[in-house]
């Protein structure tokens, strides 16, 4: 690996034959891999040049030993690794999680969903498609509707048609991730990118892409940081000189982008553990004998805690069952409001607005800092600037910068726009925002039959609104609704995800059940990925109509 590029796995790219739906055509490969390996180790026990070839190659193994979704080759990982273990003494790597997050506790859930057809068939297409099976789909999985239509449409992103070479669609998510130091995706995503691009020269920072892909990065930090600063001229800039961008390119590339940074706070909002084969996610020391690792048993501990629920949480949750009833026959009176009344009542709940993003209680995340080298090899720290909180604008400025559904939504011309410049996308976009705003089970805990709308309506509102995007809304009933606490704890995934705790999660949305933590995190992802693109688009399309 050349020195200061961002990891890869040399391991992967051997593997990814496997990537085949082919049965006898799986076995084949599986038996020359075997063949091979057998014949590194052998080799390895006086050369170490085969040494190394070997581990690189053990990490894959490990990973697919457990998640392969073909049950014959999961096995074989699984007898391969132990014959190198005991013929000729490797060391071989275990992995050091058994679950994919550090937060949320599916357990009542796991039986039923590692049974269900439909999410194996999801699981069977991604691993076909990218050679994995990430934490982020096993907990996503838990929303089967809404994952397989996140699934075809990330696929489609990074893998159907479109104006932008592949490896440029992962580089740019590589740098989307970095605004966020999500050395997690920049990984996945330098993985794929290594697979369309034999020249790595790219993964050594930004600095070593093309012009036209540095002179993206102004357009890029706005997007992610301060999207209601767009406006026509940062479009403007980019589409003149040897190295512009064409208008398809740069929809193309805005919805990369806000697709993985949202993505990147689901990540960080659920707690997502590292991959198998990431430097976190395995180790070669023994681990304790129950297999848990003190993390494993810190979390445990905490939510047995959390179901011991005493009487006032389940005052708490009876309250805010109330509540949303309340509101929801309210909402059912309520008619348009004129922009006099959407003004007040924007100004009157920012008033209430407390500081979410000031000192995070609780923060125990410390980045080890050959991360963060890595990651700012992708920022020109110079162009940057995350002080701006749409919260903490004057009146006017917020007045002045905020985009209202009204005059731009995405029913409507944000549709449109894209369906112009990215034709291959619009229908699976407009699809998953259509059934992430949608969805419901109609349940809140135990309790059956209730309608969760109302809620669902405000969170989704409460996030747009942090990110500069304003609807025809009783925005004063997100103060009933949502909580103190879990405000900033979506405030937190929505705008700086890297600092989100594990305090912060149980604090905010201890009230919910597992399969609820991750409905709301999705909730959030959406959200923040709509608003970032109407005003990307917006701007777009004020730039088309001079």
């Amino acid at each position: 690996m050349a020195e200061g590029t961002l990891m890869l796995h040399g391991g992967s790219e051997l593997f990814s034959a496997l990537q085949n739906a082919d049965i006898d055509a799986r076995q084949a490969l599986m038996q020359q891999i075997m063949e091979l390996m057998h014949s590194w180790a052998s080799k390895s026990q006086f050369d170490s040049d085969y040494q190394v070839k070997l581990k690189l190659c053990l990490t894959t193994l490990l990973r697919l030993s457990h998640e392969c979704p073909f049950e014959s080759e999961r096995i074989k990982c699984q007898d391969l690794l132990r014959d190198l273990k005991d013929e000729y003494q490797i060391n071989i790597p275990q992995r050091l999680q058994t679950r994919p997050s550090q937060f949320i506790d599916i357990s009542e859930a796991e039986d039923s969903n590692s049974e269900d057809e439909s999410v194996q068939n999801l699981f069977i297409d991604s691993y076909l498609t990218t050679g994995r099976i990430t934490n982020i789909a096993k907990i996503m999985s838990y929303h089967p509707t809404y994952m397989k239509i996140f699934q075809e449409t990330h696929n489609q992103l990074f893998y159907g048609p479109g104006l932008l070479p592949y490896h440029w669609r992962h580089y740019i998510a590589i740098l989307a991730a970095s605004r966020h130091n999500c050395l997690y995706m920049m990984q996945l995503h330098a993985e794929a990118f290594r697979l369309y691009q034999r020249d790595i020269h790219w993964l050594k920072g930004l600095s070593n892409a093309s012009q036209k892909v540095r002179n993206f990065e102004p357009l890029l930090n706005r997007l992610v940081y301060q999207p209601w600063t767009l406006q026509k001229e940062h479009i403007d800039e980019l589409v003149v000189g040897e190295s512009a961008w064409s208008i398809s390119e740069l929809v193309q590339t805005v919805v990369i982008v806000s697709h993985v940074v949202s993505l990147v706070g689901f990540y960080y909002g659920c707690g997502i553990h590292d991959e198998i084969d990431f430097k976190d996610g395995h180790t070669y020391t023994e681990l304790a004998v129950n297999g848990k690792n003190d993390e494993d048993n810190l979390v445990n501990t905490m939510n047995q805690t959390k179901k011991k629920q005493d009487i006032s949480d389940e005052e708490k949750r009876i309250k805010l069952l109330e509540v949303m009833s309340e509101y929801k026959i309210l909402q059912e009176r309520h008619e348009l409001l004129s922009e006099e009344k959407v003004l007040e009542e924007i100004e009157i709940f920012f008033r209430q607005e407390p500081d979410h993003l000031g000192p995070i209680l609780g923060d125990e995340s410390e980045s080890e800092d050959n991360k963060i080298s890595i990651i700012d090899n992708f920022i020109d720290k110079g162009c940057i600037d995350q002080s701006t909180d749409f919260a903490k604008l004057s009146l006017e400025d917020r007045q002045q910068m905020a985009l209202r559904t009204q005059e731009f939504s995405w029913e409507d011309q944000g549709f449109s726009v894209v369906s112009r410049y990215y034709n291959d996308i619009i229908e699976l976009l407009d699809d998953k925002f259509r059934i992430i705003y949608n969805l419901t089970y109609n349940r809140m805990g135990d309790t059956t039959n209730t309608d969760t709308k109302v809620l669902r309506t405000a969170v989704w509102n409460y996030v747009q609104m942090m990110k500069g995007v304003w609807d025809d809304y009783l925005y004063t009933s997100i103060n009933k609704l949502v909580a103190t606490d879990f405000k900033q704890y979506i405030k937190v995934v929505a705008c700086r995800p890297e600092k989100t705790t594990q305090y912060l999660f149980h604090s905010g949305v201890y009230l919910y059940n597992g399969s609820e933590q991750i409905h709301l995190n999705l909730i959030f992802l959406e959200a923040r990925n709509q608003a970032q693109l109407l005003h990307a688009l917006r701007a777009i399309m004020q730039h088309s109509l001079v």
